[in-house]
Order: structure tokens, then sequence, then C-alpha cells
């Protein structure tokens, strides 16, 4: 997930007259621990919303939890790095996003194909090689990515940053209110295209959350992660608004109601969120589990229904003789724990970090450091 799902943060920087860019950033060294918390927390939303969970919980969440990962993506992404080196950015992004895209979509397929197929009838039913099709086309589909749904977001997620480039490349010297139009403008196409088609490598839904990227790094602009308490009041007040006026979404099916509602409750949950990690950031134990599921999202995202699920449920039917498919608490749990424990193994092996989380060998830090390096860029289903 790119800059959602690791990295240290840049600093905000400075704009001109109206909003435009300058170019000049304040520097603040170091990773700012609330957007560890904020991608750990989003993550872990992502986790619970692949269990069985009840449609009164699970409805409002839709609205939080991948708008969140585009929005924290825009606030890191570091345009000063990129405006006149577009390949540079295509090149990092393929190997953050498309290279654990192509791992762990290798590895979570051979063990639906050799260990879940031979002894799941539903997965039978499935032709073998129509999933690795779908994984090829890279948008989500139940029928064609059965083994490993999640995935669809890294391709999403490298277009949705190219696009971006194009955005600021086009309008980044213009003011805010022009920049907001346009990002909306693409917002609004991208959602159109996906109600006609599902685009290869989930373009459309890479157009159609342009505006969360945009607002997140409009926020970096004007006030870094100190948000005043009438921006969060007022998030929540917009998220509870539009939940009433839209209902609950599903980004990766395009079901996006009402997109102008959409994009107001997403961007008012965001605002929310923030706050949240802000304050579970001042706490200890809740800044070092959600912060060490931040750093390793990639891997959280990757491997929670391609491999934590299926051998949970494995374990139990063993065990009681019963998967207990509808424990949504239980299986929240153990995949977050599993692949916590498959993001503690990366964090000590250079060459799992690079093909799982597409982090170079050559910038991870000292082990006794423990923590990933810079990413080139960083902002975020």
């Amino acid at each position: 997930m790119g800059d959602a799902l690791q990295g240290k943060t840049t600093t905000p920087a400075a704009t001109g007259p109206h909003g435009a860019w300058t170019g000049s950033p304040r520097a603040t060294p170091g990773r700012l621990a609330a957007l560890d918390v904020a991608r750990g927390l989003s993550i872990s939303l992502v986790v619970l919303g692949h269990t069985p969970l009840p449609a009164w919980l699970n409805g409002p969440l839709t609205t939080v939890r991948l708008p969140l990962l585009f929005f924290i993506s825009g606030y890191l992404f570091n345009w000063e790095r990129y405006r006149h080196r577009p390949g540079r950015l295509a090149w990092e992004r393929a190997r953050r996003l498309l290279l654990p895209y192509v791992t762990a979509g290798l590895a979570t397929f051979l063990f639906w194909l050799v260990a879940r197929r031979p002894v799941d009838p539903a997965a039978q039913a499935v032709p073998w090689y129509r999933p690795l099709l779908g994984w090829l086309y890279g948008s989500s589909s139940d029928e064609w990515m059965v083994f490993n749904l999640p995935l669809w977001f890294l391709p999403a997620s490298f277009w949705g940053q190219v696009i971006f480039w194009g955005l600021l490349r086009a309008v980044g010297h213009r003011s805010f209110a022009v920049q907001a139009a346009v990002a909306v403008a693409a917002g609004l196409g991208g959602a159109g295209l996906g109600r006609w088609a599902h685009l290869p490598w989930s373009v459309d839904v890479a157009l159609a959350t342009q505006p969360f990227f945009w607002v997140g790094w409009f926020v970096r602009q004007r006030v870094g992660l100190r948000l005043p308490a009438t921006a969060w009041l007022a998030g929540t007040a917009l998220w509870l608004a539009a939940l009433g006026m839209n209902g609950p979404v599903a980004v990766n099916a395009r079901a996006y109601g009402q997109p102008l509602w959409f994009y107001a409750g997403g961007l008012g949950a965001c605002l929310l969120a923030l706050r949240l990690a802000a304050a579970l950031a001042a706490w200890h134990p809740a800044r070092a589990v959600l912060g060490f599921l931040g750093r390793h999202s990639m891997v959280v995202l990757a491997f929670h229904v391609g491999l934590a699920f299926p051998v949970l449920a494995h374990l139990l039917q063993w065990w009681l003789g019963d998967a207990l498919l509808g424990a949504w608490g239980l299986y929240w749990l153990w995949g977050l724990a599993m692949t916590a424990g498959l993001g503690w193994i990366v964090e000590r092996s250079p060459w799992l970090a690079t093909l799982l989380e597409g982090v170079p060998v050559p910038a991870r830090t000292a082990k006794a450091e423990r923590v990933p390096p810079r990413p080139a860029e960083q902002v975020t289903a």
C-alpha cells in the first residue's frame, strides 16, 4: 500500500498565495507515531471487515477504512521528490506495491491451489486457472480472486499515486479551490467508470479515490496532524450525516452510493480517525500494537485472508470439528496476530522485507533499530 502502508513521513511543505505549492519543506525528522497508529487502525478495520461481521457494525466501518488509507497516502506524498521525475515515482511505487503484489499473490495462490482447493468443495467448483487470471487482471471479484481478494488494493494504490502525480503536475501550482475541483472531477469520473466496467488493475478505483489523496495532501500543507477540535467535530458530524444519507459503501465492488456523500462521509471519517489515532498514540500499549501493525500493514493486508483465516479454520475444524466461521472476533484477533508474527519475521529478514514490503535491501537499518527505513515518499483499503 505504498505510502499508506509503510515508511516514515516527510514534513509539511510551505504553501504560497492561494495555497499554491512553493516547494520549500519544513523539516521535522522522524516518523510520526500518530500516522503509524492511524495506518494500524485502518488495516485493523480492513481485517475486521473481512470477517463475518454483523451488518450493523460493518456498515459504518466501510466508510472509514479504505478512505483513511488513501488519505494517508495523499498526506505522505512527496511531490517535491517526484515533481520532475515521474519515472522515479513509477519505479519506486512498482517496487513497493507491485513487487509485494506479485510475491504475495503467487504465494497465496499456490497455497490455495495445493492446500485449500483439494479439501474445499466450493473452491473445487472454481477452475484452478480462473483466480490466476483474476490476479493478473488486478481487479476485485470474488470469483476471479477467490484465493486472496484484498490484493486488489495494491495495483489500485499504485495507479492512484501515479494519477495523483499527474493531478499535481497539472494543477499543483493553482489555487486549492482549482485543485479540489479537479480532484473531485477525477473522482466522479472514476466512480462513473466503475459503474460501467471494472478496469484492469483497478484504474477506475484509483481515479475514484483521488479526492482522498488530495485532501490528505491538503491537510499536510495547511495544518499537518495538529487538527483543531472544530475539524474533527465537523468531521464527525459529516460522517454521521453521510451514513444517514448514503449508507454503507464498498469501494472494491464500486458501490459508492451517491459519490458526493461518499466523499463527504469518507473525509469526515478520516478527520475523526486522525483525532482518535493521535489520542491512541499517546497511550503506550496502543502505540506499540497499532504502530507495529501500521509499519507492517503490507504483510497484514496480503496474508490475513489468503493465509491466516484458512489456517485458523483448518485448526478449529481439526480440534473442535467445527470451523466456527461465524466467530468474527476470533478470526479478527487471529488474523492480526498471525500476520503480525509474519511482520516480525519480515522485519528481521532483508530479503523478505524486499519481496513482501518492497523495502530495498541496502536501505534496511541495523538490526538493533528494528525500524523500517524511510521510504522515498509515503502516504494510503
